[in-house]
């Protein structure tokens, strides 16, 4: 338990999903990974805006109640954390409010940040850069998709992370031979170049789904205590599009390749919890109360 703990807000800590203000790429279409864009001066002021509605004593956002602020590394969600709080700094993993794993920020009005690697975007690989519509396009004429229209979220990108369906006993044909897989009854997500059972496979393969369930892990470490002492431990992730995304799904429980229609505009804000007051339970937070007006200012400020 943190030293000085604030009481709970709400009746379970919640999980708010920054994504980062507007890019020209954003703005655009394109899919955007590594490549580090800044924000538009409309971004800018989208994130300073909702910030102000947000962020502060009293209100949604309260740095007093917050347990970890965790940052992807990309320029584009470096800043928008930055604008979103004020100016808090960034650590590398392991630093800073989350770093301490021990509840709350202290009460300051701008939090300190952990820059924490599991929040980048997804590796678009080959498909970096371009619009959905030129990517199904490219991959018609190399001959894809041909029953279906291509899916990131079931068919993933070439040379870069892919969600790639392994069920039951499998053996693969070359250059793999021999290999056999027992029953992974799950959604894995492995790089791949033009053959998506290339040899990758079986020496590092680079799973969202994996880098997401060791977040979370970790942020129901911090939330367990927290729901069973009654204190505050709100946790904010400011990332990306997908990866945000991702993690809703993650959350929930669901495989990557389950259909859930999602949208998170930039610089928008989501917000995930738990049900019934149960860890067992987590769930989306479809609409989130809003603090009563000067409620909470007084203990904020001791």
């Amino acid at each position: 338990m943190p030293p000085h703990p604030a009481p709970s807000p709400a009746p379970t800590p919640r999980v708010f999903l920054l994504r980062h203000g507007e890019t020209e790429w954003s703005l655009s279409g394109r899919f955007t990974s590594t490549t580090e864009l800044p924000l538009t001066a409309h971004g800018t002021a989208q994130v300073r805006s909702t910030a102000r509605l947000l962020v502060g004593p009293g209100k949604l956002l309260a740095p007093a109640h917050l347990a970890a602020v965790y940052v992807s590394p990309r320029v584009r969600a470096q800043r928008t954390a930055e604008l979103f709080f004020g100016g808090g700094g960034a650590g590398g993993e392991g630093s800073g409010a989350g770093g301490s794993g021990r509840g709350n920020t202290g009460g300051s009005s701008t939090p300190t940040f952990e820059t924490n690697p599991h929040l980048a975007e997804w590796a678009y690989g080959a498909y970096e850069g371009l619009l959905t519509g030129e990517i199904r396009a490219r991959r018609r004429a190399a001959g894809l998709d041909e029953a279906r229209a291509w899916d990131i979220w079931r068919d993933g990108c070439e040379g870069g992370e892919c969600v790639f369906p392994l069920f039951h006993l499998y053996r693969f044909p070359s250059p793999l031979p021999g290999l056999t897989l027992l029953h992974l009854s799950h959604i894995v997500t492995v790089p791949y170049h033009a053959n998506p059972l290339s040899s990758s496979l079986s020496r590092s393969p680079a799973d969202v789904t994996a880098r997401l369930d060791a977040l979370i892990e970790r942020i129901r470490a911090l939330h367990g205590p927290a729901m069973r002492d009654g204190y505050a431990a709100d946790v904010v992730l400011v990332a990306h599009g997908h990866v945000l995304r991702a993690f809703a799904k993650r959350w929930l429980g669901y495989e990557l390749g389950v259909p859930l229609a999602m949208m998170l505009e930039p610089g928008g804000v989501g917000v995930l919890s738990y049900q019934h007051g149960r860890m067992e339970e987590p769930a989306f937070l479809l609409g989130v109360g809003y603090p009563v007006e000067g409620e909470g200012v007084e203990e904020e400020g001791r």
